[in-house]
């Protein structure tokens, strides 16, 4: 941070003190010309630290290829990251006759080319399955649409409150701000410390409260009766400092909103694991439901998804209908709930 203090500072004075108190939101990009101009004494610094487990593992992929990266500053952390990561390094990979890849998520495959030195044609014919025409059943709803009393907060405290013995509900969120909502209604909120040991018990059928999970998009698998109820509560953020700065500075770009719409659907993918398995998905948070409603955005989703969601907006009309002024709001996201969890046939079909 001392080497390039004079090109931050040019940048914003104030943002350059916050981020020496710590503050965590405040962030700034080296400029390209000093990381150039300077790289030399970056290497020599990180050349220092190269037994450091941030640094080790990836040392032999940024030391002969530092023009290739750009390096973002916060007030928590500094993150070194290439415009296209250096797959040469990886014999193994690079000359192999044969390199699968396997998705369910995959919006930009221009990434394979240019990032991982695929040939076009391979992108352009993908391998398929041409048989197989279901995996997996999703009802995705959006109880806001349904009645406008049923908001947010009241579908964070209706079911942080049910006390739950025959099937898991889970909440993802995007930060622990979010989080801490539901820990005043005595959800179970989880973080690196005891998610292992919660999605452990969800798995071996322990059920006791809703379980959120902050940030965590990818990576969990939750099958069968461990996720029937998935809250999907607001639009992610992204973790990495470039993917902020790049939100930030073209906010309403194409590779921005094929980055959130990855995300979501990823996010949905957690309680449907098998083409057996079904969860309800709830979406929750204003911003959310836009951007899954929304035809400037909701293009970015698979094919898939958008037929889910179709769907959801038809069962979502259905509800209306049947829809009455009384006090209770969440009586027809249960309706359709238990039609999904008592397997009715009107919905299967």
């Amino acid at each position: 941070m001392n080497l390039f203090d004079e090109d931050l500072i040019k940048q914003g004075e104030g943002s350059f003190l916050d981020i020496k108190e710590g503050i965590y939101d405040t962030f700034m990009m080296v400029p390209y010309w000093s990381w150039f101009e300077k790289k030399t004494e970056v290497l020599q610094l990180l050349s220092n630290m190269s037994d450091n487990d941030q640094v080790k593992f990836v040392w032999p992929l940024i030391r002969d290829k530092i023009s290739d990266y750009s390096c973002y500053i916060s007030g928590k952390k500094i993150e070194i990251t290439p415009y296209n990561p250096n797959v040469s390094v990886f014999g193994s990979f690079v000359y192999a006759k044969h390199r699968v890849l396997m998705s369910a998520t995959t919006q930009d495959d221009s990434f394979f080319v240019k990032g991982l030195n695929f040939d076009p044609a391979a992108v352009k014919h993908p391998l398929t399955n041409q048989i197989q025409k279901w995996s997996g059943e999703k009802m995705i709803i959006m109880p806001s649409m349904i009645r406008e009393d049923c908001n947010h907060e009241l579908v964070i405290k209706y079911f942080s409150n049910l006390d739950i013995h025959k099937l898991g509900i889970v909440a993802l969120v995007p930060s622990t701000e979010r989080a801490m909502i539901y820990k005043q209604y005595d959800a179970i909120v989880t973080d690196k410390h005891n998610i292992r040991q919660e999605i452990d018990k969800l798995r071996k059928g322990n059920f006791r409260r809703l379980v959120v999970i902050n940030n965590r998009y990818d990576g969990i698998d939750l099958p069968d009766e461990s996720c029937r109820i998935l809250i999907i509560d607001s639009k992610p953020y992204f973790d990495s400092l470039s993917d902020r700065y790049e939100e930030k500075c073209r906010p309403d770009s194409e590779e921005i909103n094929k980055k959130v719409a990855q995300k979501i659907e990823q996010g949905i993918g957690r309680g449907v694991r098998g083409a057996k398995d079904y969860c309800a998905i709830l979406i929750i948070g204003p911003d959310l439901v836009r951007f899954m409603r929304s035809s400037n955005t909701n293009k970015y989703f698979s094919e898939q998804t958008r037929k889910q969601v179709d769907i959801g907006n038809e069962i979502i009309s259905m509800a209306q209908e049947e829809s009455n002024d009384d006090n209770n709001p969440m009586k027809e996201v249960n309706s359709l709930i238990k039609q999904m969890l008592n397997r009715d046939e009107g919905w299967k079909e």
